[in-house]
């Protein structure tokens, strides 16, 4: 029998870290998200393309929280404390029972001072607290953008391989690209 994505309890919408706040995003925060969602340097290495208006921000938060409601995603904003708007998002995307996938951006201001690596050690903490049927979370990033995998080594994750062609994202020739694939079981 397959194990079922049961959740200990009602699931916190809300949690602390050290320095960040995450929560579950609301329609107020398509500003916020525009502003980094809007810039190329930041969506090239995610899995959907630029927004070009905060419409579409907008589109994507209810879409994120349609995952939410349906137990398919939880998707966190990321707010630094003391500031009062996002900088980024991170969540956790179920396709198996026991397994998920995580995935995060963060405005370019962001890069480089810890705040991804600090959510991502507070979300993997959320998933074994709030989901005992969960054992493995998985991440890849492209071979060209190594600094996310150093996020993910610090937060424990472990190299597991190349991905070949797995990226929407197409190379020079025309081919899909290489991911790197990280990976850490939780129990």
């Amino acid at each position: 029998m397959e194990p079922s994505l049961e959740k200990t309890t009602l699931l916190p919408e809300a949690f602390q870290t050290a320095r960040l706040q995450l929560r579950r995003l609301a329609p107020e925060d398509a500003p916020d998200m525009y502003r980094y969602a809007s810039k190329e340097e930041v969506a090239h290495f995610l899995t959907w393309d630029a927004h070009v208006s905060i419409e579409d921000s907008l589109v994507t938060i209810n879409r994120l929280n349609a995952g939410w409601d349906t137990g398919q995603a939880y998707v966190f904003g990321v707010i630094p404390n003391g500031r009062k708007g996002l900088v980024g998002t991170i969540g956790l995307h179920f396709e198996r029972p026991w397994s998920a996938e995580v995935g995060y951006a963060v405005d370019v201001p962001y890069w480089g001072n810890g705040y991804m690596t600090e959510a991502l050690i507070g979300v993997l903490d959320f998933a074994r607290t709030y989901f005992p049927a969960l054992y493995r979370i998985e991440a890849h990033h492209d071979l060209l953008n190594p600094a996310s995998g150093r996020v993910m080594e610090k937060a424990g994750m472990t190299y597991e391989g190349i991905r070949k062609a797995y990226s929407h994202e197409r190379g020079p020739d025309g081919r899909p690209r290489d991911l790197i694939m990280h990976a850490i079981v939780i129990r």
